[in-house]
């Protein structure tokens, strides 16, 4: 398994790369087949790559990222609710309330089309893909802070899981 923080920093140590702190505003979860995809829309724009009415990426900004509930489970094993990622994984839409409003960091990847990708966060090396357009992978890094209805979520799930009363 690959250390999360080393990732990060490494990612943020390459210069094409952004880094962007926003509050989140909504979260959308769709299931995938074999993930979920999250969209997160956030207070913010950040970088991203915008289509065109012909299908061309052009660069702009966005408010709109996609994460996978995977990555976003990672950044909450970095914080006091680590204990909840299984549940969240079995749970996807609890990610709904979790990240409501919560404030988080962001770092975005620039990726240039053509260029075959691995998932710096990803342990399988056959795990790549080639990138049809240049883009930002976004990547949830750190969670900031949660909201109260985040934290009163997240206590509730760390009650159920445990059976210990904390409220």
């Amino acid at each position: 398994m690959k250390d999360f923080k080393k990732v990060i920093n490494d990612l943020k140590a390459v210069k094409a790369n952004n880094v962007a702190i926003a509050h989140v505003r909504n979260v959308n979860v769709t299931d995938m087949t074999t993930w979920q995809r999250v969209a997160l829309t956030l207070d913010v724009p950040v970088k991203g790559y915008i289509a065109d009415d012909e299908g061309n990426y052009k660069e702009g900004e966005t408010n709109i990222i996609f994460v996978s509930s995977f990555s976003l489970i990672s950044a909450l094993r970095e914080t006091e609710y680590a204990c909840i990622g299984d549940y969240l994984r079995d749970n996807p839409n609890a990610i709904k309330a979790i990240l409501s409003r919560a404030k988080i960091e962001i770092v975005q990847e620039a990726v240039a089309e053509g260029q075959e990708y691995h998932n710096p966060f990803s342990s399988n090396v056959d795990n790549t893909s080639v990138v049809e357009h240049n883009s930002y992978y976004n990547h949830v890094t750190q969670i900031l802070e949660f909201s109260k209805i985040g934290e009163a979520v997240a206590l509730g799930i760390v009650e159920q899981i445990t059976g210990v009363k904390i409220r």
